[in-house]
């Protein structure tokens, strides 16, 4: 429901209520890592299989109300309250034996169907989230604003195949405080705008991947899981510009400088150690600290119903880390695209062509640390 406009106080209420389910049959195949290939005829592969099936409930209420101080300044206030309900129901298992035999320093028999790993578990968790800021008109085209805000995500259990059974442990909920301020502008008889923010924020419980010893350091292969970082921090600046310059010619640029990490270390998740030491100030993974990017878009009639197309688009970013704990990097370099085509805006419809990587200045798109090298 909303407020009519025009008045002192615009508000807006709601209600949500959302639920999903995410069932997964998944297997990863660790013959070459402990060394099984002489096993392959006779035994099978050594395989860890899951089936599982997590769902997640959530509903909430929320409310937001701007109180217009004076013509220039407003006062915007949120409050949203929240309740979710995760559950996870599934086994993984050693179809061959195999992985566990080997284990065992290849010592007793083989006996296919051994359960790595078994959960049914339901928890829920609720939150209270608010709010505050102020928008400052210090003319028609320029806004100033900034707000405090707490935010939240909910717990969650990780959704892999589990070498050991703490690596189904339910990941706590994430929340943190975030401080912005910011200002958006309007030039050249609006045909330019300028939108720049700064912000803050300082999250416990910061829900990561993180790459995992899954017995003693060293002597065990190297497992993904997710885990809680006690403490972190992530604060930095970003700009954007959209400028049409002329007609039907249409130019955007972003930039934004970024600084994530870790302010409380942690040494391991569930009793499992870490690959590599954690330390303060350690980059957060998947957070590069710089990326560009802009969009070029040019289209012109061709005919009354249909406006033909060109793009192209560039983006950098730095490179970032896949998981805590990990001290592979991969990512860093450019992104280059073009895209041609027709749109019948009447209708609805649009047909392109595109391409993606076009200077092949990516080679890599994804890395990590494993066990297999």
């Amino acid at each position: 429901m909303t407020s009519k406009t025009g008045g002192r106080f615009d508000w807006i209420v709601g209600v949500l209520y959302s639920q999903n389910w995410y069932r997964n049959r998944d297997a990863l195949d660790w013959t070459f890592v402990y060394g099984l290939a002489t096993y392959m005829t006779q035994q099978g592969l050594a395989i860890t299989a899951e089936n599982f099936v997590q769902r997640q409930r959530s509903s909430g209420v929320y409310a937001n109300v701007d109180t217009h101080l004076s013509r220039r300044l407003t006062l915007v206030t949120g409050l949203r309250y929240s309740h979710d309900q995760t559950s996870f129901d599934g086994v993984t298992i050693v179809p061959t034996g195999l992985l566990t035999y080997a284990a065992n320093n290849f010592a007793g028999p083989i006996v296919p169907g051994t359960v790595l790993a078994a959960l049914h578990e339901a928890r829920s968790n609720q939150n209270l989230s608010y709010r505050v800021g102020l928008d400052y008109h210090l003319k028609p085209q320029v806004l100033l604003y900034g707000s405090v805000a707490t935010g939240y995500k909910a717990g969650i259990y990780y959704g892999q195949p589990a070498q050991v059974q703490v690596d189904w442990g339910y990941v706590q909920p994430e929340t943190n405080l975030t401080g912005e301020l910011g200002a958006k502008s309007l030039f050249l008889g609006d045909t330019v705008q300028l939108d720049m923010d700064v912000f803050d924020s300082e999250i416990r419980d910061h829900q990561s991947s993180l790459s995992l010893w899954a017995g003693p350091v060293g002597t065990q292969p190297l497992i993904a899981g997710l885990g809680n970082v006690p403490r972190s921090r992530i604060d930095g600046i970003e700009a954007q510009v959209d400028w049409r310059p002329v007609r039907d010619l249409e130019i955007h640029l972003a930039a934004t400088r970024l600084d994530a990490r870790v302010t409380e270390t942690l040494t391991s998740d569930n009793g499992l150690a870490l690959l590599t030491p954690v330390r303060v100030g350690q980059l957060l993974p998947d957070a590069p600290n710089f990326a560009w990017s802009y969009i070029v878009h040019y289209e012109h009639p061709v005919s009354r119903d249909l406006l033909a197309f060109v793009q192209a688009n560039d983006r950098f970013v730095t490179a970032i880390h896949p998981y805590l704990g990990d001290p592979t990097v991969f990512g860093q370099g450019h992104g280059m695209g073009v895209r041609v085509g027709v749109r019948n805006p009447a209708a609805h419809w649009r047909a392109s062509l595109w391409s993606t990587n076009v200077t092949d200045a990516r080679p890599l798109t994804y890395a990590f640390a494993g066990s297999e090298g």
